[in-house]
């Protein structure tokens, strides 16, 4: 014991010598992080991606939301609340603690019975050094604790999977929306080519006297209508694919494409009871339900901090004490064992307030739960029934297309012999990409339907990614669009 005493007074004065650095610089802990602990990928530079014409929808959205700050974040605080969970259990396994002190008394004699001593001084030092373990037996309280931090660190699970849900959703979207700047640029582009050929064609009408001269401004003013639409959609188309493109890091994205009509769409299936089922397992909805169990174990932790708690106690002590005037010096060591058991029997209504408030807040999870997966299903069916509908629209629109198609072929052959002018092709070939036009923002509608069908039930996969990637496919103009826009 007198070695352990000195050895502890070494320590203590080795640490008292220098300067104490307690907190690291965010590099030194990432790197003693990736050294000891759970190594969690992060990118070693945010260089944006770079778009290539080669490059994959579903690569690109898998690389992004694996090097995503979002979904990094998300996976450490997941491995922070594993981390609690074993602290939580920790607290019953043994805990030894070891103190030591060496205290200095300076003792002055001011009035004694015995007048010989009076107004003596002396000094004297004790060292004090305690070995203690403990053991909790019985503490409810601190078992619904472990109970609650399974159950957070389940919910922060769930929230990864939901962060990389919705990193896939957002570049999805973005890329759907940048094919719909692209639809609208090719139907902008169409008007401008038939009001170009229109306002060419009212020049020579109006040479030939057949046309009066402020007739012609409304083909004018048209075309200059069409050829802004046309700038803005270009702009438009760069700024949603840089967007999409911003969302990953050191990898490439693809140039956004419109819906081709010539893919077959995938006919929509009924929504099934293992579908609904599903819902309750998406990762969203899986975090909410996670919680309440957080919060009815923190009702219990509430609950139970009116119980008994019960700890066993091992204590070895040793005591060096230089004498005073009155007593010599002495030596004492002792060895304890007690059982120990607290009992709050009385708090003036405390806890009771406070597993009141636990309840009401563990409640209000559970409406917010239910709340939730209600507005899940909901979604579901409203994306159920618009792909329903969008997928008899786009059979219709296929004839619609097909009779736009021959219309064209029959007005250019009745052009060439004679009976009808080029304004007439040009008007038939803007019909025709209006009609084409039109079943690309229904084919992208479906998409969007799609998508929101497969997030409700968390299942955006490799699967739904290959479907729009199979759909959104039409990238004749995609390249070349992009380039027209402003830097």
């Amino acid at each position: 014991m007198g070695q352990l005493i000195g050895l502890t007074l070494a320590m203590a004065l080795a640490g008292c010598g220098g300067n104490i650095k307690f907190e690291k610089t965010a590099d030194e802990l990432l790197e003693a992080m990736e050294r000891e602990g759970p190594v969690v990928p992060l990118p070693d530079r945010l260089a944006p991606a770079t778009i290539d014409s080669a490059a994959m929808l579903s690569e690109f959205a898998f690389a992004a939301s694996q090097m995503s700050q979002r979904t990094a974040s998300a996976r450490r605080l997941m491995l922070a609340a594993e981390a609690r969970v074993e602290e939580a259990e920790r607290e019953f396994y043994p805990q030894v603690t070891l103190t030591a002190e060496q205290i200095t008394t300076e003792q002055s004699i001011l009035e004694s019975s015995n007048p010989s001593v009076e107004g003596d001084v002396s000094s004297y030092e004790t060292g004090n050094v305690n070995l203690t373990a403990r053991l909790r037996l019985l503490d409810l309280q601190r078992s619904a604790a472990v109970v609650a931090a399974r159950s957070e660190a389940a919910a922060r699970a769930a929230d990864l999977k939901a962060a990389e849900q919705d990193l896939l959703e957002d570049i999805v979207t973005a890329y759907v929306q940048a094919g719909e700047a692209l639809e609208r640029w090719r139907l902008a582009q169409a008007e401008v080519q038939f009001y170009s050929a229109r306002a060419e064609f009212e020049v020579r009408q109006e040479a030939a006297g057949e046309l009066r001269g402020s007739a012609r401004s409304v083909a004018a003013a048209e075309l200059a209508r069409a050829r802004s639409d046309a700038e803005i959609a270009a702009a438009d188309f760069r700024i949603r694919t840089d967007q999409m493109c911003g969302l990953g890091f050191d990898t490439t994205c693809p140039y956004p494409a419109s819906a081709r009509v010539t893919v077959a769409l995938p006919r929509p299936q009924a929504i099934t009871q293992d579908e609904l089922d599903s819902i309750e397992n998406a990762p969203e909805i899986r975090a909410m339900a996670d919680r309440v169990n957080v919060a009815l174990r923190e009702v219990d932790q509430a609950r139970m901090a009116m119980y008994p708690r019960i700890t066993l106690e091992l204590a070895a002590a040793q005591r060096d004490r230089g004498g005073s005037l009155f007593d010599g010096s002495s030596l004492s060591r002792t060895n304890d064992v007690s059982l120990q058991m607290e009992w709050d029997i009385y708090t003036s209504g405390r806890l009771r307030r406070i597993r009141d408030a636990e309840l009401n807040e563990a409640l209000a999870a559970g409406h917010d739960y239910e709340a939730r997966l209600q507005s899940a299903v909901s979604d579901m069916r409203s994306a159920t029934s618009a792909l329903n509908a969008l997928w008899q629209h786009d059979r219709s629109l296929d004839q619609v297309v097909a009779l736009r198609r021959a219309a064209l072929q029959e007005i250019e052959r009745e052009r060439d012999a004679g009976v009808l002018s080029d304004l007439d092709v040009e008007q038939a070939r803007l019909d025709l990409v209006r009609a084409e036009v039109f079943q690309q923002r229904t084919r992208r509608n479906y998409i969007v339907a799609t998508v929101a069908r497969a997030r409700a039930q968390g299942a955006m996969d490799q699967d739904l990614l290959n479907t729009v990637e199979r759909v959104m496919s039409d990238n004749r103009f995609s390249v070349r669009v992009y380039g027209m826009a402003a830097p």
